[in-house]
């Protein structure tokens, strides 16, 4: 039975304060917002909060099949997404007055109900006499440039700049293969790393990164919608829902506003990883070019050597050569080519759905030119890309690979072979790498794979 207050509240007020927002103009044209507020709000004031989990919400609100599966559709947090920027829009102007704040925050669907919280008030400024306080405002001292207080932009792009540079700082995670072991702070140029990177160093061929980045359509809450449709539009192109609805979940569109393409959006761990290659290359005395996967063109596998960063879901040109390698990547995980079960799958938090685990793609394959050579660092998520890039930007990395049975050869890797990594995440870092198995890559006659192209 729900007790008389819930957070400090009365629970007829509560139930008040939701008919006023589903009543309001913020939430009029979602009807499946107002569920989505007032089944996670019965729940907190039934005391069965325990349910609500994607896969409740998912087929008892938002209308999807029994075999859901949160790891391959989103639509939960979608919508989770949505409810909380409308719940803002409503407190900033409708319910601006509300004696109780309602919010669901980020990492649950569990409502909480606060006071809300007053505005700051303003400093008092005292104007000396016979001047006003507009012009004590305005006012500077002979020769002193007047400089104001930093901005929330100032103090925004600031601290994005802190977390990357952390990133960075803290990204060198414990790591290991199957015996386990910690990396070493060598420098990227060290002996170890030309067994991988041999065939880039040696050929006179460029070398392009290709760093893989979705689609999503961009609806007007700034709510993103995954997206495999044709990439004909710049950034910001609006597109029309009827041309859009064969390439992107029906019900988020539904839901959604006005859309419009958007393709400037990679992961975090495809852009660390881009730093361990740039600075693995340097120190060799090597160079780079980074180039957007989706800019990529038939005639630049032709003329260079290839490094895809994230897997066929951002590589458009990967997508008709996953079906040809020996390991797959398929809903789920990575999987054997005649396998109907994936080899590595990311595990998850039963209770949160929180990502614990990543899979990795390493592979060294010909190009399509007797000359070239394509390697592939991919994650199933974004960390599994970074745990690849780690694995081979480090000599403990290449030791494993080396000491794979039955893989090297008088002391040298194969030219061309398929790895697979697993790694833990530690609060969302990536941490321990394990080698889960090698194979070299196919027989003679895969091995103009890319002739295709």
């Amino acid at each position: 039975m729900p007790s008389a207050e819930i957070d400090g509240f009365p629970v007829d007020s509560i139930r008040a304060e939701v008919t006023r927002i589903v009543e309001s103009e913020s939430f009029r044209s979602s009807k499946v917002l107002r569920d989505f507020l007032t089944f996670v709000v019965d729940a907190k004031l039934a005391g069965t909060t325990e349910k609500l989990k994607e896969y409740t919400l998912a087929t008892e609100i938002l209308n999807q099949p029994p075999h859901f599966d949160s790891r391959v559709n989103n639509i939960v947090r979608v919508h989770a997404h949505r409810l909380r920027e409308r719940l803002r829009d409503y407190y900033r102007q409708e319910g601006a007055e509300a004696l109780l704040v309602i919010d669901v925050p980020k990492g649950g669907y569990v409502p909480e109900f606060a006071a809300p919280v007053p505005p700051a008030a303003e400093p008092q400024v005292l104007a000396p006499a016979g001047v006003s306080k507009g012009e004590q405002t305005n006012r500077v001292p002979p020769g002193v440039q007047s400089n104001p207080k930093p901005g929330r932009l100032f103090w925004f792009v600031t601290s994005i700049a802190l977390s990357i540079a952390a990133g960075f700082a803290f990204g060198w995670a414990i790591w290991s293969p199957k015996a386990g072991y910690q990396p070493s702070r060598a420098a990227p140029n060290a002996p170890q790393l030309t067994q991988f990177w041999r065939p880039f160093w040696k050929s006179s061929l460029p070398a392009t990164i290709a760093i893989a980045n979705r689609s999503f359509l961009l609806d007007e809450h700034g709510a993103y919608i995954p997206y495999t449709g044709p990439r004909d539009g710049l950034p910001g192109t609006y597109i029309s829902k009827a041309d859009a609805y064969p390439y992107a979940d029906p019900s988020l569109l539904k839901s959604a506003g006005r859309v419009q393409f958007n393709d400037a959006i990679t992961g975090i761990g495809e852009a660390e990883a881009v730093h361990l290659l740039t600075q693995t290359f340097v120190l060799a005395g090597h160079s780079t070019v980074l180039r957007r996967s989706h800019l990529l063109r038939v005639g630049d596998m032709q003329t260079g050597n290839i490094i895809f960063l994230g897997s066929a879901a951002g590589n458009p040109l990967l997508r008709p050569l996953n079906a040809q390698l020996d390991f797959q990547f398929r809903s789920g995980g990575i999987a054997e080519r005649d396998a109907s079960a994936a080899y590595c799958a990311p595990e998850r938090d039963p209770q949160s759905g929180a990502l614990l685990s990543d899979c990795g793609l390493i592979a060294r394959l010909p190009g399509s030119t007797p000359n070239s050579v394509i390697a592939i660092l991919a994650g199933v998520w974004t960390y599994g890309t970074l745990a690849a890039a780690r694995f081979t930007t480090q000599p403990e990395g290449i030791a494993a690979l080396l000491a794979y049975p039955g893989l090297a050869q008088s002391g040298r890797l194969p030219t061309y072979f398929e790895a697979v990594v697993s790694a833990k995440l530690v609060q969302g870092e990536v941490g321990q790498i394990r080698l889960l198995t090698v194979r070299r890559f196919g027989p003679p006659q895969r091995r103009t794979l890319f002739k295709s192209f």
